[in-house]
Protein backbone atom coordinates (compact mmCIF):
# COMPACT_ATOMS: atom_id res chain seq x y z
CA UNK A 1 0.00 0.00 0.00
CA UNK A 2 0.90 3.67 -0.73
CA UNK A 3 -0.26 6.84 0.53
CA UNK A 4 0.66 9.37 -2.44
CA UNK A 5 4.74 8.74 -1.57
CA UNK A 6 3.72 7.26 1.92
CA UNK A 7 4.73 3.63 1.19
CA UNK A 8 3.67 0.24 2.69
CA UNK A 9 2.27 -3.30 2.48
CA UNK A 10 -1.03 -5.42 3.25
CA UNK A 11 -0.50 -8.99 3.86
CA UNK A 12 1.53 -11.68 4.28
CA UNK A 13 4.28 -11.70 1.77
CA UNK A 14 6.89 -14.17 1.34
CA UNK A 15 7.47 -16.58 -1.96
CA UNK A 16 5.03 -14.61 -3.41
CA UNK A 17 2.92 -16.20 -6.64
CA UNK A 18 0.82 -13.05 -7.04
CA UNK A 19 2.49 -9.29 -6.67
CA UNK A 20 0.86 -6.39 -8.06
CA UNK A 21 -0.61 -3.16 -8.39
CA UNK A 22 -4.17 -3.75 -6.99
CA UNK A 23 -6.04 -0.32 -6.40
CA UNK A 24 -4.72 3.33 -6.86
CA UNK A 25 -7.06 6.03 -6.31
CA UNK A 26 -7.53 9.54 -5.00
CA UNK A 27 -8.93 10.12 -1.28
CA UNK A 28 -10.03 13.33 -0.31
CA UNK A 29 -9.70 13.90 3.70
CA UNK A 30 -11.66 17.05 4.47
CA UNK A 31 -9.72 19.78 6.54
CA UNK A 32 -11.84 20.03 9.42
CA UNK A 33 -11.49 16.11 10.57
CA UNK A 34 -7.89 15.97 11.99
CA UNK A 35 -6.38 13.78 12.45
CA UNK A 36 -6.85 11.07 10.14
CA UNK A 37 -7.00 7.68 10.91
CA UNK A 38 -7.27 5.17 7.11
CA UNK A 39 -8.10 1.63 7.88
CA UNK A 40 -7.07 -0.86 5.52
CA UNK A 41 -8.60 -4.76 5.79
CA UNK A 42 -8.12 -8.20 3.95
CA UNK A 43 -10.40 -11.21 4.40
CA UNK A 44 -6.93 -12.80 3.23
CA UNK A 45 -5.68 -14.60 6.37
CA UNK A 46 -2.87 -12.61 7.39
CA UNK A 47 -2.28 -10.25 10.16
CA UNK A 48 -0.36 -9.28 13.61
CA UNK A 49 2.15 -9.05 16.23
CA UNK A 50 3.46 -7.72 19.36
CA UNK A 51 5.34 -5.34 21.65
CA UNK A 52 6.24 -4.00 25.29
CA UNK A 53 8.12 -1.21 26.96
CA UNK A 54 10.02 -0.71 30.10
CA UNK A 55 10.75 2.39 31.47
CA UNK A 56 11.76 4.43 34.96
CA UNK A 57 9.73 5.52 37.53
CA UNK A 58 8.78 9.00 38.15
CA UNK A 59 8.52 10.44 41.45
CA UNK A 60 5.76 11.32 43.54
CA UNK A 61 3.79 14.29 44.46
CA UNK A 62 3.25 14.92 48.54
CA UNK A 63 2.10 11.40 49.84
CA UNK A 64 -0.39 10.18 52.65
CA UNK A 65 0.31 7.26 54.60
CA UNK A 66 -2.14 4.63 54.53
CA UNK A 67 0.01 1.90 56.57
CA UNK A 68 3.38 0.94 57.13
CA UNK A 69 3.87 -2.08 59.04
CA UNK A 70 7.25 -4.17 60.17
CA UNK A 71 5.63 -7.20 61.58
CA UNK A 72 7.66 -6.87 64.64
CA UNK A 73 4.80 -7.38 66.53
CA UNK A 74 2.11 -9.73 66.19
CA UNK A 75 -1.02 -7.13 66.24
CA UNK A 76 -1.38 -5.05 62.35
CA UNK A 77 -3.49 -2.48 63.15
CA UNK A 78 -5.15 -1.72 59.66
CA UNK A 79 -4.39 -4.86 58.33
CA UNK A 80 -6.48 -7.60 58.38
CA UNK A 81 -6.16 -11.63 58.38
CA UNK A 82 -9.40 -13.20 57.83
CA UNK A 83 -10.25 -16.63 58.36
CA UNK A 84 -7.01 -16.56 60.65
CA UNK A 85 -5.51 -19.82 62.09
CA UNK A 86 -5.15 -20.39 65.47
CA UNK A 87 -1.97 -22.55 66.24
CA UNK A 88 1.54 -21.44 66.66
CA UNK A 89 2.67 -21.98 62.49
CA UNK A 90 4.71 -24.33 62.68
CA UNK A 91 2.71 -27.19 60.79
CA UNK A 92 0.58 -26.67 57.38
CA UNK A 93 -2.66 -24.59 58.08
CA UNK A 94 -5.73 -27.24 57.88
CA UNK A 95 -8.00 -27.18 54.41
CA UNK A 96 -9.68 -23.91 53.72
CA UNK A 97 -7.83 -21.72 56.57
CA UNK A 98 -6.13 -18.52 55.98
CA UNK A 99 -2.09 -20.13 56.38
CA UNK A 100 -1.14 -16.55 56.95
CA UNK A 101 0.59 -15.86 59.94
CA UNK A 102 2.36 -13.08 61.23
CA UNK A 103 5.66 -15.02 63.11
CA UNK A 104 9.51 -15.42 63.29
CA UNK A 105 11.55 -18.16 61.65
CA UNK A 106 14.48 -19.46 62.78
CA UNK A 107 14.79 -16.73 65.62
CA UNK A 108 14.92 -14.29 62.80
CA UNK A 109 13.29 -11.25 62.46
CA UNK A 110 8.77 -10.83 62.69
CA UNK A 111 7.55 -11.12 58.66
CA UNK A 112 4.44 -12.11 57.39
CA UNK A 113 4.75 -15.48 56.33
CA UNK A 114 1.82 -15.91 53.47
CA UNK A 115 2.62 -19.99 53.74
CA UNK A 116 5.30 -22.02 54.90
CA UNK A 117 6.74 -25.20 53.17
CA UNK A 118 3.76 -27.09 53.33
CA UNK A 119 2.00 -28.06 49.89
CA UNK A 120 -1.40 -26.71 49.16
CA UNK A 121 -1.45 -23.95 51.50
CA UNK A 122 -2.88 -20.10 50.69
CA UNK A 123 -2.40 -17.28 52.55
CA UNK A 124 -4.10 -13.85 52.59
CA UNK A 125 -4.44 -10.27 54.30
CA UNK A 126 -5.93 -7.07 53.67
CA UNK A 127 -5.94 -3.47 54.19
CA UNK A 128 -8.60 -2.74 56.15
CA UNK A 129 -10.18 0.28 54.14
CA UNK A 130 -10.50 0.80 50.55
CA UNK A 131 -8.41 3.41 48.98
CA UNK A 132 -10.35 5.96 46.02
CA UNK A 133 -8.36 5.03 43.15
CA UNK A 134 -10.50 7.94 41.05
CA UNK A 135 -8.72 10.78 43.05
CA UNK A 136 -5.63 8.91 44.95
CA UNK A 137 -2.45 7.41 42.83
CA UNK A 138 -1.19 4.54 45.46
CA UNK A 139 2.53 3.30 45.68
CA UNK A 140 2.67 -0.44 47.75
CA UNK A 141 5.87 -1.30 48.50
CA UNK A 142 7.14 -4.57 50.32
CA UNK A 143 10.10 -6.31 50.85
CA UNK A 144 9.07 -10.26 50.01
CA UNK A 145 11.82 -13.66 50.80
CA UNK A 146 10.79 -17.19 49.12
CA UNK A 147 13.16 -19.57 50.41
CA UNK A 148 13.47 -23.17 51.28
CA UNK A 149 10.94 -25.87 50.44
CA UNK A 150 10.59 -28.21 47.36
CA UNK A 151 13.18 -27.60 44.06
CA UNK A 152 11.56 -26.58 42.22
CA UNK A 153 9.78 -23.89 44.76
CA UNK A 154 6.20 -23.05 44.41
CA UNK A 155 4.06 -21.36 43.63
CA UNK A 156 4.32 -17.46 44.27
CA UNK A 157 2.60 -14.29 45.50
CA UNK A 158 0.05 -11.64 44.38
CA UNK A 159 -0.31 -7.94 45.02
CA UNK A 160 -3.90 -7.64 44.85
CA UNK A 161 -6.73 -4.63 43.71
CA UNK A 162 -10.00 -5.54 44.38
CA UNK A 163 -12.86 -3.32 44.18
CA UNK A 164 -15.76 -3.79 46.33
CA UNK A 165 -15.67 -5.46 49.30
CA UNK A 166 -12.60 -7.53 50.42
CA UNK A 167 -13.48 -11.26 50.20
CA UNK A 168 -13.57 -13.34 53.78
CA UNK A 169 -12.03 -16.37 52.15
CA UNK A 170 -10.21 -16.93 49.12
CA UNK A 171 -10.58 -20.60 47.60
CA UNK A 172 -8.05 -20.95 44.62
CA UNK A 173 -4.26 -21.45 45.58
CA UNK A 174 -1.73 -23.24 43.64
CA UNK A 175 -0.77 -21.82 40.32
CA UNK A 176 -4.09 -19.44 40.86
CA UNK A 177 -1.71 -17.23 43.05
CA UNK A 178 -5.10 -16.63 45.49
CA UNK A 179 -6.93 -14.62 42.56
CA UNK A 180 -8.53 -17.61 40.40
CA UNK A 181 -11.39 -18.51 42.25
CA UNK A 182 -12.29 -14.32 43.00
CA UNK A 183 -15.91 -13.59 42.08
CA UNK A 184 -15.40 -10.08 40.52
CA UNK A 185 -12.91 -7.99 38.26
CA UNK A 186 -9.57 -7.46 39.69
CA UNK A 187 -6.14 -6.23 39.31
CA UNK A 188 -2.71 -7.96 40.09
CA UNK A 189 0.80 -7.93 39.66
CA UNK A 190 2.00 -11.49 40.76
CA UNK A 191 5.89 -13.23 41.50
CA UNK A 192 5.19 -16.41 39.76
CA UNK A 193 7.86 -19.54 40.61
CA UNK A 194 6.02 -22.33 38.49
CA UNK A 195 6.24 -22.54 34.90
CA UNK A 196 1.94 -23.50 33.92
CA UNK A 197 3.37 -24.34 30.31
CA UNK A 198 2.69 -21.83 27.20
CA UNK A 199 0.48 -19.39 29.03
CA UNK A 200 4.00 -18.31 30.86
CA UNK A 201 6.73 -16.44 29.20
CA UNK A 202 10.28 -18.02 28.73
CA UNK A 203 12.64 -17.02 31.20
CA UNK A 204 16.50 -17.41 32.95
CA UNK A 205 14.95 -19.39 35.65
CA UNK A 206 13.87 -22.11 33.20
CA UNK A 207 15.44 -25.60 32.75
CA UNK A 208 14.20 -29.35 32.98
CA UNK A 209 11.70 -28.77 36.05
CA UNK A 210 8.73 -26.59 36.04
CA UNK A 211 10.48 -24.02 37.68
CA UNK A 212 9.67 -20.07 36.39
CA UNK A 213 10.65 -16.46 37.54
CA UNK A 214 8.68 -13.59 35.99
CA UNK A 215 6.45 -10.89 37.58
CA UNK A 216 3.11 -10.95 35.56
CA UNK A 217 -0.08 -9.02 35.66
CA UNK A 218 -3.75 -10.17 35.67
CA UNK A 219 -6.78 -9.37 35.47
CA UNK A 220 -10.16 -11.07 35.85
CA UNK A 221 -8.45 -14.71 35.00
CA UNK A 222 -7.51 -17.59 36.14
CA UNK A 223 -3.46 -17.09 36.27
CA UNK A 224 -2.78 -20.94 36.25
CA UNK A 225 -4.52 -21.99 33.48
CA UNK A 226 -4.69 -18.50 31.25
CA UNK A 227 -2.08 -16.48 29.80
CA UNK A 228 -1.68 -13.00 31.91
CA UNK A 229 -2.15 -9.63 31.01
CA UNK A 230 1.42 -8.39 30.97
CA UNK A 231 4.53 -10.43 31.80
CA UNK A 232 8.42 -9.69 32.42
CA UNK A 233 11.46 -11.88 32.98
CA UNK A 234 13.94 -8.86 33.68
CA UNK A 235 14.19 -10.04 37.15
CA UNK A 236 16.32 -11.69 39.30
CA UNK A 237 16.19 -15.44 40.74
CA UNK A 238 13.51 -15.25 43.25
CA UNK A 239 14.34 -18.06 45.39
CA UNK A 240 18.08 -17.96 45.15
CA UNK A 241 17.89 -14.59 46.41
CA UNK A 242 15.51 -15.89 49.61
CA UNK A 243 17.56 -18.77 50.25
CA UNK A 244 20.88 -16.31 50.03
CA UNK A 245 18.96 -14.60 52.65
CA UNK A 246 18.55 -11.35 50.60
CA UNK A 247 15.07 -9.87 50.17
CA UNK A 248 13.68 -8.62 46.58
CA UNK A 249 11.79 -5.31 46.79
CA UNK A 250 8.91 -4.81 45.33
CA UNK A 251 7.32 -1.32 44.06
CA UNK A 252 4.04 -0.51 42.42
CA UNK A 253 2.58 2.36 41.19
CA UNK A 254 -1.03 2.44 40.23
CA UNK A 255 -1.72 6.23 39.03
CA UNK A 256 -4.94 6.39 36.50
CA UNK A 257 -4.12 4.01 33.73
CA UNK A 258 -0.66 3.90 34.38
CA UNK A 259 0.90 0.85 35.88
CA UNK A 260 4.70 0.86 37.02
CA UNK A 261 6.66 -1.76 38.74
CA UNK A 262 10.04 -1.74 39.86
CA UNK A 263 12.10 -4.49 41.52
CA UNK A 264 15.28 -4.20 43.70
CA UNK A 265 17.80 -6.06 45.34
CA UNK A 266 21.27 -6.59 46.22
CA UNK A 267 21.50 -10.17 44.87
CA UNK A 268 23.99 -11.00 42.67
CA UNK A 269 24.60 -6.70 41.81
CA UNK A 270 20.67 -6.99 40.53
CA UNK A 271 20.27 -3.47 42.03
CA UNK A 272 16.87 -2.01 40.81
CA UNK A 273 15.26 -2.31 37.62
CA UNK A 274 11.87 -0.90 36.32
CA UNK A 275 10.48 -4.35 34.68
CA UNK A 276 6.72 -2.96 34.24
CA UNK A 277 5.49 0.43 32.85
CA UNK A 278 1.95 0.45 30.72
CA UNK A 279 -1.46 1.30 30.13
CA UNK A 280 -4.01 -0.58 31.86
CA UNK A 281 -7.04 -0.92 29.61
CA UNK A 282 -10.15 0.80 30.69
CA UNK A 283 -12.38 -0.03 33.20
CA UNK A 284 -9.94 -2.95 34.11
CA UNK A 285 -11.73 -3.13 37.42
CA UNK A 286 -14.97 -3.08 36.03
CA UNK A 287 -15.64 0.00 37.16
CA UNK A 288 -15.30 0.37 40.75
CA UNK A 289 -11.57 1.61 40.95
CA UNK A 290 -13.39 4.53 43.48
CA UNK A 291 -13.33 1.49 46.28
CA UNK A 292 -10.88 -0.80 45.88
CA UNK A 293 -9.09 -3.10 48.67
CA UNK A 294 -5.77 -3.86 48.57
CA UNK A 295 -4.35 -6.86 49.56
CA UNK A 296 -1.24 -9.83 49.60
CA UNK A 297 -1.83 -13.50 49.10
CA UNK A 298 0.59 -16.64 48.44
CA UNK A 299 -0.07 -19.88 47.60
CA UNK A 300 1.70 -23.60 47.07
CA UNK A 301 0.07 -26.85 45.46
CA UNK A 302 2.14 -29.88 45.03
CA UNK A 303 5.31 -28.16 45.07
CA UNK A 304 5.91 -25.28 47.93
CA UNK A 305 8.31 -22.75 49.92
CA UNK A 306 8.10 -20.46 52.41
CA UNK A 307 6.78 -17.12 51.31
CA UNK A 308 6.58 -13.93 53.30
CA UNK A 309 7.07 -10.29 53.04
CA UNK A 310 8.03 -7.32 55.59
CA UNK A 311 8.34 -3.70 55.78
CA UNK A 312 4.66 -3.18 54.01
CA UNK A 313 4.08 0.38 52.62
CA UNK A 314 1.02 1.81 51.12
CA UNK A 315 1.14 5.32 50.64
CA UNK A 316 -1.27 7.89 48.19
CA UNK A 317 -0.97 11.12 46.53
CA UNK A 318 -3.91 13.37 44.33
CA UNK A 319 -4.31 11.59 40.72
CA UNK A 320 -1.85 12.75 38.47
CA UNK A 321 -3.52 10.95 35.11
CA UNK A 322 -1.33 9.90 32.18
CA UNK A 323 -1.61 12.14 29.21
CA UNK A 324 -2.29 9.85 25.88
CA UNK A 325 -0.35 11.55 22.85
CA UNK A 326 -0.17 10.28 19.02
CA UNK A 327 2.94 10.06 16.98
CA UNK A 328 3.29 13.24 14.58
CA UNK A 329 0.95 11.70 11.55
CA UNK A 330 2.89 10.33 8.61
CA UNK A 331 3.54 12.32 5.43
CA UNK A 332 5.77 9.92 4.09
CA UNK A 333 6.17 6.19 5.28
CA UNK A 334 3.58 3.14 5.39
CA UNK A 335 2.86 -0.37 6.10
CA UNK A 336 6.01 -2.79 5.96
CA UNK A 337 4.38 -6.38 7.35
CA UNK A 338 6.64 -7.79 10.21
CA UNK A 339 9.62 -6.10 9.31
CA UNK A 340 12.12 -3.03 10.25
CA UNK A 341 11.71 0.54 9.12
CA UNK A 342 13.46 0.23 5.37
CA UNK A 343 14.18 3.23 3.20
CA UNK A 344 13.98 1.88 -0.74
CA UNK A 345 13.73 4.05 -4.14
CA UNK A 346 10.11 2.43 -5.72
CA UNK A 347 9.89 4.00 -9.18
CA UNK A 348 12.66 6.33 -8.94
CA UNK A 349 11.30 7.90 -5.73
CA UNK A 350 12.83 7.42 -2.07
CA UNK A 351 10.25 5.83 0.52
CA UNK A 352 10.27 5.20 3.87
CA UNK A 353 8.20 2.10 4.95
CA UNK A 354 7.70 2.06 7.97
CA UNK A 355 8.14 -0.56 10.35
CA UNK A 356 5.42 -2.86 11.35
CA UNK A 357 4.05 -2.45 14.80
CA UNK A 358 0.55 -2.40 16.46
CA UNK A 359 -1.70 0.52 15.88
CA UNK A 360 -2.42 2.35 19.07
CA UNK A 361 0.43 0.45 20.65
CA UNK A 362 3.06 2.53 23.10
CA UNK A 363 5.86 3.90 21.08
CA UNK A 364 7.32 5.94 24.12
CA UNK A 365 7.09 7.25 27.10
CA UNK A 366 8.13 10.58 28.99
CA UNK A 367 7.94 9.53 32.61
CA UNK A 368 7.27 12.91 34.84
CA UNK A 369 4.12 14.24 36.13
CA UNK A 370 1.96 13.24 34.56
CA UNK A 371 3.73 10.78 32.24
CA UNK A 372 3.12 11.09 28.51
CA UNK A 373 2.97 7.81 26.79
CA UNK A 374 3.17 8.28 22.92
CA UNK A 375 0.50 6.07 20.49
CA UNK A 376 1.80 4.58 17.24
CA UNK A 377 -0.36 6.24 14.82
CA UNK A 378 0.57 3.76 11.95
CA UNK A 379 0.35 0.16 11.79
CA UNK A 380 -1.61 -3.39 11.93
CA UNK A 381 -5.00 -3.10 14.38
CA UNK A 382 -3.62 -5.69 17.42
CA UNK A 383 -6.15 -8.40 18.49
CA UNK A 384 -6.86 -10.56 15.69
CA UNK A 385 -4.44 -13.50 16.72
CA UNK A 386 -1.37 -12.72 14.42
CA UNK A 387 2.09 -14.74 14.36
CA UNK A 388 4.87 -13.49 12.71
CA UNK A 389 7.49 -15.52 10.93
CA UNK A 390 10.31 -14.66 8.28
CA UNK A 391 11.14 -16.09 4.64
CA UNK A 392 15.09 -16.54 3.68
CA UNK A 393 14.78 -15.39 -0.12
CA UNK A 394 15.23 -14.88 -3.01
CA UNK A 395 11.79 -13.90 -3.83
CA UNK A 396 10.99 -14.09 -7.80
CA UNK A 397 8.92 -12.34 -9.93
CA UNK A 398 7.78 -9.52 -8.37
CA UNK A 399 6.89 -6.52 -10.28
CA UNK A 400 9.07 -4.57 -8.62
CA UNK A 401 12.53 -6.04 -7.87
CA UNK A 402 13.63 -3.38 -5.12
CA UNK A 403 10.36 -4.17 -3.04
CA UNK A 404 12.32 -8.02 -2.09
CA UNK A 405 13.06 -6.55 1.37
CA UNK A 406 9.90 -5.97 2.40
CA UNK A 407 8.56 -9.33 1.63
CA UNK A 408 11.09 -11.18 3.47
CA UNK A 409 9.13 -10.88 6.57
CA UNK A 410 5.78 -11.69 7.07
CA UNK A 411 2.91 -10.66 10.12
CA UNK A 412 -0.02 -13.48 9.46
CA UNK A 413 -3.60 -14.84 11.18
CA UNK A 414 -6.50 -17.02 10.44
CA UNK A 415 -8.84 -14.10 10.63
CA UNK A 416 -8.20 -11.28 9.02
CA UNK A 417 -5.69 -8.11 8.75
CA UNK A 418 -6.33 -4.65 9.15
CA UNK A 419 -3.77 -1.70 9.03
CA UNK A 420 -4.31 1.99 9.89
CA UNK A 421 -2.02 4.96 9.41
CA UNK A 422 -3.01 8.76 10.94
CA UNK A 423 -2.53 11.15 7.75
CA UNK A 424 -2.35 14.40 7.42
CA UNK A 425 -5.67 16.35 5.79
CA UNK A 426 -5.19 15.96 2.17
CA UNK A 427 -5.70 14.48 -1.17
CA UNK A 428 -3.58 11.05 -1.23
CA UNK A 429 -2.96 8.20 -3.78
CA UNK A 430 -3.22 4.60 -3.01
CA UNK A 431 -0.97 1.63 -3.86
CA UNK A 432 -1.91 -1.74 -2.42
CA UNK A 433 0.95 -4.17 -2.86
CA UNK A 434 0.33 -7.87 -2.24
CA UNK A 435 1.63 -11.06 -2.47
CA UNK A 436 1.14 -14.31 -1.11
CA UNK A 437 2.63 -17.86 -0.77
CA UNK A 438 -0.69 -20.29 0.24
CA UNK A 439 -0.94 -23.12 -2.72
CA UNK A 440 -5.00 -22.05 -2.32
CA UNK A 441 -4.05 -19.00 -4.13
CA UNK A 442 -5.06 -15.64 -2.43
CA UNK A 443 -8.49 -17.20 -1.17
CA UNK A 444 -11.14 -19.45 -2.15
CA UNK A 445 -13.61 -16.15 -2.24
CA UNK A 446 -11.29 -14.11 -4.18
CA UNK A 447 -9.01 -11.20 -2.94
CA UNK A 448 -11.06 -8.75 -1.18
CA UNK A 449 -9.36 -5.12 0.04
CA UNK A 450 -11.10 -1.78 1.14
CA UNK A 451 -9.66 1.85 2.31
CA UNK A 452 -12.05 3.59 4.67
CA UNK A 453 -11.82 6.76 6.42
Amino acid sequence: MMLKGVGGRLGQWSAPRVEGFFRSQSIALPEDRLPYVLAFAMGLGFGPGTCGVPRTLAAAPVETIILTEDFEDAVTPGLVLPNQRTDDCSAAAPAGVNSACVTRVLDGPGRLYLTGAFNDQLGYAWLEEPIDLSNSQVRVEFDFFIFGGTNPPADGLSLIFLPAAKPEILTKGGGSLGTGGLDRPYLSIAVDLWDNGDIDPETPCDGASSRTCHVEVNSGTDPGLEPSLLTSALVPSFAAAGNAGQPVHLDVLINGRELAVRLSTPFQDYGTQEVIRTLLPPGILGGGEDSVFVGVAASTGSANAFQAIDDLSVRASPIAPPVLAWDTPATRGGINCGGPTLTLEVDGEETVFASDQPYGEISSIEVGSPTVFRLRGAGHAPDFGGHGASFPGPIEGLSHPELEPLFLSEAWSQCRLEYRVRVPAGRYAIKLYTAENCPCGMAPRGARHAATT
